[in-house]
């Protein structure tokens, strides 16, 4: 129970069974597994992942605290951060059996800080991530706007690199906006 890993914890807070207790006990807050009453008397999973001991890059515990910060920047809705932790655990981890899943959470950060940048009337906040696979994560509205506002921004570049990563079939309709 999570009581017990709070035991853990405080009983040998330097042990390398304390940073078990604290990575399950992160994981459990993080998945939202605890009533809310009795996730409120322990610490936030943030705060369990920052005193974790240092663990050596590419170690199992390395790997489930990225898997924990992930689910954590996903849930504060942190896109920016979502996408470099997936960047961080495709370096150091390798994807292996996550990669589904890594895919899947980097393509809802990508879209979502694509649509808040074109919300906010900013899209030159989406230029760092103008690659295949961010892209590739986009639907066809948000490409579209995308190049219709980085040709009118003066950002020419931008918009034929996002126009030559999109699906070929979408190219001949993005020119044209380009070029309005």
């Amino acid at each position: 129970s999570a009581a017990v890993l709070q035991g853990v914890i405080t009983g040998a807070p330097r042990s390398a069974e304390a940073d078990e207790a604290r990575l399950a006990l992160a994981t459990l807050l993080a998945e939202g597994k605890l009533p809310k009453e009795a996730a409120a008397n322990f610490p936030a999973p943030d705060k369990l992942i920052a005193d974790l001991g240092k663990a050596e890059r590419k170690s199992e515990p390395a790997r489930r605290a990225l898997l924990v910060k992930l689910r954590l920047a996903m849930g504060r809705s942190a896109w920016a951060e979502v996408v470099d932790l997936v960047a961080e655990f495709r370096a150091n981890q390798g994807a292996h059996e996550e990669e589904a899943t890594l895919k899947e959470l980097r393509g809802k950060a990508v879209a979502a800080l694509a649509q808040e940048s074109l919300e906010k009337g900013t899209p030159a906040l989406f230029l760092p991530y103008l690659e295949a696979e961010s892209v590739g994560c986009l639907n066809a509205e948000q490409r579209q706007q995308l190049v219709r506002r980085f040709a009118r921004m003066g950002l020419p570049e931008a918009a034929r690199a996002l126009l030559e990563l999109a699906p070929a079939r979408e190219q001949p309709q993005l020119r044209r906006l380009a070029l309005e």
